[in-house]
């Protein structure tokens, strides 16, 4: 019961972190925004999109794995295997950003411009930072986890507030200090995380072997997870349309806020205690952890994707000024895409605890091409289309992937999909929504501004009472980690 208790808690906080780090970083994104031309945003979001890939690219899915393996071997209480593996990874980890750092510093002499070497050090400084947070989830060390996710977007919108931002090299600069001051953060929190000091036995070859094939297909979830995220940009950025690319970042960035607020949350407390379940041979104990976890994912996500359905030019407005108003009709394009994100990522983390991650890979590759060829027709139909085309291909590749990976959970388990509930909860938010856009059609950005924070704190008290309510569910659902079945 006390543990149940404390989950529980660690939940609502590192969810409750989550939305604070969200609206820190949207802050961060509308101020560069306002602060810069349009087509310099566009610019920045594309090379934000290199540098996303650069980090997956070279990270070999190391921090996933660091997750899967750290959660195991702690759930197990086998700490030789726990420290070799961490060390080991980090010590992988460690070598690829030198490597990485070094060819992109030599690019930058050649180019002769100082942007590549910034993207260079951003990645391998982000790379580590990543890695430690990992670590950090895989041994449950939420406090520390939520003080290093909270730190480095306080200090990054911190810094562009302090001084005048007037080119893309100095959001790139003020991004890389932010890093490093949490990679610093990351290392101090696991100290304290009950990890032996390295030693000789501490990095083990045979680990590597016997985990490399399953670390290689993290890393090909990972790289198809970002790769969704930033196609799109990245496609309209390396054809010049950097127009259409700020356009459509800020579309996409609204949508994709609930998503990535519960993201964390997600690949933190369900996949690891979902794991743990199903190391222990307890199936009942796993079909109750993945109901309550998704019933309160699509519960946080129905009512933001209605208002987005809704009032997306109202949020245009609010967030990035009537500069960016031409997004507010992709924006609406992409709600529906917002709660599908959400579902499609507890199904991603689901199917890698059942052991079944070429399914994984192979849905997220589907989903993947999809949006690729929405992104081609995007850029053949024009900058001015090409928001809007993006958007549909988003929608699309969404219910693609969630119809089909919908279909794989049926085969894996008896996991309630429960289709009928969130029907009719989407269609009674959308209702209500409408029934508000009636009664107040001119609900625009000054109601907002002078209402903005009573919004604010109602948004947080109710995002706080729900979880509240949930805690006593929580309690009864997830299983005693301290009775451990016999059939391991």
């Amino acid at each position: 019961m006390q543990h149940t208790r404390r989950l529980s808690w660690a939940a609502f906080s590192l969810t409750f972190a989550n939305l604070v780090v969200m609206v820190i970083n949207a802050v961060g994104g509308i101020y560069i925004a306002r602060s810069l031309s349009s087509s310099q945003y566009g610019e920045v979001a594309y090379f934000m999109g290199i540098y996303l890939m650069a980090t997956l690219i070279c990270g070999f899915g190391l921090t996933d794995q660091a997750m899967r393996d750290l959660s195991e071997f702690k759930a197990l209480e086998q700490r030789e295997q726990l420290n070799q593996s961490f060390y080991t990874l980090l010590a992988i980890r460690l070598g690829s950003g030198a490597l990485l750092t070094a060819a992109l510093a030599i690019y930058a002499l050649l180019l002769g411009s100082i942007t590549p070497l910034l993207i260079g050090v951003c990645a391998a400084v982000s790379m580590l930072s990543d890695f430690l947070t990992g670590a950090l989830r895989g041994v449950q060390r939420i406090g520390g986890l939520i003080v290093v996710l909270c730190a480095q977007p306080l200090l990054y919108l911190g810094l562009m507030l302090t001084m005048p931002l007037r080119s893309v090299e100095q959001v790139f600069t003020f991004f890389c200090v932010s890093l490093i001051v949490a990679a610093l953060l990351g290392g101090l929190m696991l100290l304290r995380s009950g990890l032996g000091l390295p030693s000789r036995r501490s990095l083990s070859r045979s680990y590597v072997r016997s985990s490399g094939g399953g670390a290689a297909q993290l890393y090909i979830v990972a790289l198809l997870q970002t790769a969704y995220g930033s196609v799109g940009t990245l496609i309209l950025g390396a054809f010049g349309l950097y127009a259409a690319t700020g356009l459509l970042s800020a579309s996409l960035t609204v949508a994709r806020m609930l998503p990535l607020i519960l993201g964390p949350t997600i690949v933190s407390m369900f996949y690891p205690q979902l794991r743990a379940c199903l190391a222990r041979q307890s199936p009942e104990a796993a079909r109750q952890t993945f109901d309550l976890f998704y019933r309160a994912a699509v519960l946080a996500t129905i009512a933001g994707t209605a208002l987005l359905l809704v009032y997306p030019d109202t949020a245009i407005q609010t967030l990035y000024t009537n500069k960016y108003l031409d997004a507010a009709s992709s924006l609406q394009l992409l709600a529906p895409a917002s709660l599908l994100m959400v579902i499609d990522l507890l199904f991603t983390w689901t199917l890698i605890a059942h052991q079944a991650v070429r399914q994984a890979i192979l849905l997220l590759s589907v989903r993947l091409a999809v949006l690729s060829l929405g992104a081609i027709v995007a850029v053949l139909a024009g900058s001015a289309a090409a928001p809007l085309v993006l958007a549909l291909a988003y929608g699309l590749s969404a219910c693609v992937g969630v119809g089909l990976q919908a279909r794989a959970m049926r085969r894996l388990a008896a996991y309630p999909l429960r289709l009928l509930e969130i029907g009719v909860m989407l269609g009674l938010s959308l209702l209500l929504a409408l029934l508000c856009r009636s009664m107040l059609p001119n609900f625009q950005l000054a109601a907002i501004e002078y209402f903005g924070n009573s919004v604010i704190t109602a948004l947080l008290y109710g995002l706080a009472l729900l979880f509240y309510f949930y805690r006593a569910r929580l309690r009864a659902a997830l299983p005693n980690p301290a009775i451990v079945s016999t059939k391991s």
